[in-house]
């Protein structure tokens, strides 16, 4: 079943980040504990780190009497996945492959973006030269130059903010795909599955203990141990 998440766009050192609202994950996964008390117990629990998997911000009051504000947590999608995957349910699990493909989606069209602020930046230009052109508006051309040159900037901002995206995009693909590989490289005694190893990675990389993560995952410290020696064996940091 579909579930509805927006995809909110949050700026984040110049650049838009896809985020969730933790609101509305809150409400799709039917959690019955306070919002404040979920949201605050996850990030607490797995370490997430603030300004970089999650962005809160002050929204309105709670009613019109006034009062404290609301506090609003975006999550990046990586944290969401792991939210909705960490409830350990079949709505969690369907949350999680939902924003998967959502992300499959953003890398789609990024590109399709790509290519066509590319050709409207040439479409843009060729009117410039025809209009310089073109004798019957040369006591327009200062002015034409000028609106063509600003609409010409803007469109180039956009693609270059637009290119970085893509190249965070592959940057985040390719650490992504190292660390299943070393996940993937442990001891086959060891009956984790890859997600539970890129946690146990994750959270050790938080700076949480191996007795903590094992407690939070009900693993055995030999186990969680197992898993970072495998994958520091492959280059990795943790």
């Amino acid at each position: 079943m579909m579930i509805n998440l927006p995809i909110v766009q949050t700026a984040f050192n110049g650049e838009n980040l896809p985020t969730i609202n933790a609101r509305n994950l809150y409400d799709a996964l039917d959690v019955s504990t306070k919002f404040t008390q979920w949201i605050e117990r996850r990030i607490e629990n797995y370490g997430f780190v603030e300004g970089v998997e999650f962005f809160p911000t002050l929204g309105k009051t709670s009613s019109f009497l006034g009062g404290r504000p609301k506090t609003e947590y975006f999550l990046t999608l990586d944290m969401a996945k792991h939210i909705a995957l960490m409830e350990n349910n079949a709505k969690g699990r369907d949350i999680r492959n939902q924003l998967i493909e959502a992300e499959r989606q953003l890398r789609e069209e990024v590109p399709a973006l790509v290519r066509s602020l590319q050709q409207e930046k040439h479409e843009l230009l060729a009117l410039v030269d025809a209009q310089q052109e073109n004798s019957q508006l040369k006591q327009f051309a200062l002015g034409e130059q000028k609106a063509a040159k600003d609409i010409e900037q803007k469109y180039i901002a956009l693609l270059e903010e637009t290119l970085t995206l893509v190249k965070k995009e592959q940057a985040q693909t390719q650490a992504y795909t190292r660390t299943s590989r070393a996940v993937s490289a442990c001891k086959p005694g060891v009956k984790l599955s890859d997600e539970e190893k890129r946690t146990i990675v994750r959270l050790k990389q938080g700076g949480m203990r191996i007795c903590d993560i094992a407690r939070q995952l009900s693993r055995s410290t030999s186990s969680v141990d197992t898993v970072l020696r495998a994958y520091r064996a492959q280059g990795g940091n943790a």
